[in-house]
């Protein structure tokens, strides 16, 4: 079918029109869905060798500009290889709309080309094909990439599709977008009647109009801006069913560019480099760009005019394409025939499936309005039905301990917010003890489950890259080796306070007296205001005030910051696993929640003193914020630093996400390295409106 529409495009490019054909104009665009959020991704360059950082920054939008106050406060990062393993992730938040940092390529994964995606958890509510991606090359010289006939490796596009219609588009001599289709039911003189919608690329309708009462139809759609780069037209019978899906790409005739003054084009070594960057184009407020200066042939669009297989075989790419690609008309005849090919994904049944979700009106993911957030749903352990109204208690252990509390709603979901965290955090999840039902936790996946469909690629670098490759790679050893930068002081003792509750009333060190045998006898002789009950053959604690009396009800126990509601079990312990004993010994209000004082219990151990939890109980780890990496600027400031014997063989010269554009020409400075060749130097941004602008300009370097 692919060699059909191939004849019928150069048929149609050949005769200019079809005969018989139903001419339809319309200007019917459509605003979308509400708040469509997207993001901007760049990275320093596009190949890396395993263990270094990939640096990044990614920009905020809203319905294409800037929005005055966002929506989501945190992105999720992830990089993953084309069988869909994740192999780093990281949250991270969002000022001033936008968020840069470095997430580290683990040392121990194989050569080959990854993907590389940023989005938001109300972006989880779209297909995977929305989601800002673009691919990167990674170098393991320990790890080869896989041959072409490993088992995990999938070339085939799916063989289930839906053939129904058959569809071309086209851009015609005045540049307008002409969409072509006739129904497959042949030669019938039935009218049909049609619903033809226009996605973009990130799968917001854009476009809409009904064609009526004809068996072909020739639209014609005349160019806008909002339709520059990879967009979908989607067939609907007049039943809503989908019909066809057909890809097209429209390049920005107008694109916004920078150039870059340089007073030379050759350097030496270790010597400053000062650049301009002359906008090309009326600069308005937060004008931001990314500036990096890298290693000819580390960069996709710095290599040639050519586009990677990689775009090629997996078109869904297109739509976060960089911009530098489209001053190509040659690039362009690529991309219509990459999209011709791709044609026969987009009518399966999981495809079709895909774009039928765009309609559904419940959204599950609601954005991350703070921080980080956790949720999952209570549910009952025999029935699998939801369970409203059950308190829920959530733990940061350890070096940042934390407790949260949350009733569960009628659904049986809960949602924590972890405010002032970084990195992987260690957290216990538990329910409170139900005397009528026995529940279990289903905690959400707090990055995305759903995967593009991958078509794998074959690694761009051959025998001939051998040298180019292995100069990367010594680069990289040597200069880890001998780097310089400051390494972040970490404490060698954890600290184990828990500020949860303010100020402790009282403190219970057990080594300040005589070892006692039992717990029973420490509550008794040496902590105060807590006396140990027993009811029924179950044993409760029970806090006085100040006045020594009695509060009334239990109050909330906790071990390590666990909650414990079975008091016979903690009493089984030995004292000399305790280090201490804190009592809060009045009402204390968490939230929503009160409770009659408050008995913390820290033990000397890793495992809770062997304590029995409950089975309902969740041990994870859990991502929070990742901690924020500032790169190290190598400076020669002086003869003295330029002398120095410590080699320099950085294979990125500078990295800066935060550059702010102006009127007038922006100068930035950069030092070479003792690596001689040559340098690409990289602008790209998004002005406030949202039009991507970008230039590039190349160094050689030599003693």
């Amino acid at each position: 079918m692919n060699i059909l529409r191939i004849i019928l495009l150069c048929f149609i490019l050949l005769s200019g029109h079809l005969k018989g054909q139903k001419i339809v104009s319309t200007e019917k665009f459509v605003s979308g869905i509400g708040n469509y959020e997207n993001i901007f991704l760049v990275t320093d360059r596009n190949v890396y060798i395993a263990g270094e950082n990939i640096w990044f920054n990614a920009d905020y939008f809203i319905n294409g500009v800037f929005p005055e106050q966002k929506q989501s406060n945190i992105l999720y990062l992830e990089l993953f290889d084309d069988a869909g393993t994740v192999v780093a992730k990281g949250k991270y938040s969002l000022s001033n709309n936008k968020t840069s940092g470095a997430i580290k390529i683990p040392d121990d994964i194989r050569s080959g080309i990854y993907i590389m995606r940023v989005y938001t958890r109300y972006q989880r509510n779209f297909p995977a094909e929305a989601i800002t991606s673009i691919p990167v090359v990674i170098v393991n010289p320990m790890l080869p990439p896989m041959k072409e006939n490993d088992s995990f490796i999938n070339n085939k596009q799916p063989s289930e599709k839906n053939k129904k219609s058959e569809s071309i588009v086209i851009t015609d001599e005045t540049e307008d977008i002409i969409y072509l289709i006739a129904d497959s039911s042949g030669y019938s003189d039935e009218k049909v009647s049609y619903i033809l919608r226009i996605f973009s690329g990130n799968l917001n309708p854009v476009w809409e109009n009904k064609l009526q009462n004809s068996k072909k139809y020739k639209v014609r759609i005349q160019k806008k801006e909002s339709l520059d780069g990879l967009n979908y037209f989607v067939l609907y019978d007049a039943y809503g069913e989908i019909k066809d899906i057909s890809a097209f790409y429209i390049l920005n005739d107008n694109p916004n560019e920078v150039s870059l003054s340089l007073k030379d084009s050759v350097f030496s070594i270790r010597e400053p480099v000062e650049t301009e960057i002359n906008p090309e184009f009326k600069v308005t407020d937060d004008c931001f760009v990314s500036v990096a200066v890298v290693k000819h042939g580390t960069y996709f669009p710095g290599i040639n005019n050519s586009l990677p297989d990689v775009y090629i075989k997996n078109p869904w790419l297109l739509k976060d394409l960089p911009s530098v690609y489209s001053k190509s008309p040659a690039i362009k005849q690529q991309i219509d025939s990459a999209l011709v090919l791709y044609h026969d994904y987009l009518n399966t049944p999981a495809f079709y499936q895909k774009i039928n979700s765009l309609s559904s009106c419940k959204m599950k993911y609601i954005p991350d309005v703070r921080e980080v957030s956790l949720s999952g749903v209570i549910l009952d352990k025999r029935t699998d039905m939801p369970v409203g109204g059950v308190p829920v208690y959530l733990s940061v252990l350890f070096d940042n301990p934390q407790l949260h509390i949350q009733k569960t709603k009628a659904d049986g979901e809960f949602i924590f917010s972890l405010n002032g965290l970084s990195d992987v955090q260690d957290v216990y999840i538990c329910p409170a003890v139900q005397d009528s039902v026995k529940t279990k936790i289903l905690v959400e996946q707090d990055f995305m489950t759903d995967y593009p469909h991958i078509v794998h690629v074959r690694f761009p670098f051959t025998i001939n890259d051998k040298s180019f490759l292995e100069e990367l790679y010594l680069n990289f050893q040597l200069n880890d080796e001998f780097s310089t930068e400051k390494k972040p002081e970490q404490s060698i003792y954890p600290i184990k306070e828990n500020k949860t509750f303010g100020d402790i009333i009282h403190k219970t060190v057990l080594a300040d007296f005589i070892t006692l045998k039992t717990i029973n006898e420490v509550f008794t002789e040496i902590v105060p205001n807590v006396k140990i009950r027993k009811k029924d053959q179950n044993y409760y604690f029970q806090v006085l005030n100040e006045l020594n009396q009695e509060l009334p009800g239990q109050p909330l126990t906790l071990i390590d910051n666990v909650p414990v509601f079975n008091i016979n079990i903690l009493l089984d312990m030995h004292p000399a696993q305790i280090e201490k004993i804190e009592v809060v010994n009045k009402v204390y209000v968490l939230g929503d929640h009160a409770f009659n004082g408050i008995i913390m219990i820290t033990t000397k151990t890793e495992n809770f003193a062997g304590l029995q939890l409950p089975d309902e109980a969740v041990f994870m780890e859990y991502q929070t914020i990742s901690k924020e990496k500032e790169l190290y600027q190598k400076l020669y400031p002086s003869e003295i630093e330029k002398e120095s014997r410590i080699p320099d063989l950085r294979n990125m010269l500078y990295w800066n996400p935060n550059v702010t554009i102006e009127s007038k020409r922006t100068k930035i400075t950069f030092y070479t390295s003792d690596c001689e060749g040559n340098y690409d130097i990289i602008v790209r941004g998004y002005s406030s409106d949202g039009k991507p602008f970008s230039g590039i300009r190349k160094i050689n370097v030599r003693k």
